[in-house]
């Protein structure tokens, strides 16, 4: 198994100028790859998502606006 590592030295949001296309592209990638919701929202997502298919009769649309 090939491993490697990318360290990163800060979790901006913002596209930094001094790097690289690729290197800003990989580290969104591992930024979003990164992400873990605690348990307290991951349960709470689920039961909108529950509820929200209960009273949608099964069908329904999620949409995130930036």
């Amino acid at each position: 198994m090939n491993v490697q590592v990318v360290q990163l030295t800060k979790f901006d949001y913002r596209v930094s100028n001094r790097l690289e296309t690729y290197l800003q592209k990989l580290r969104c990638r591992v930024n979003y790859h990164a992400l873990r919701f605690t348990d307290t929202i991951h349960k709470m997502g689920e039961t909108l998502v529950q509820r929200t298919r209960e009273k949608s009769g099964g069908r329904f649309i999620a949409l995130h606006l930036r």
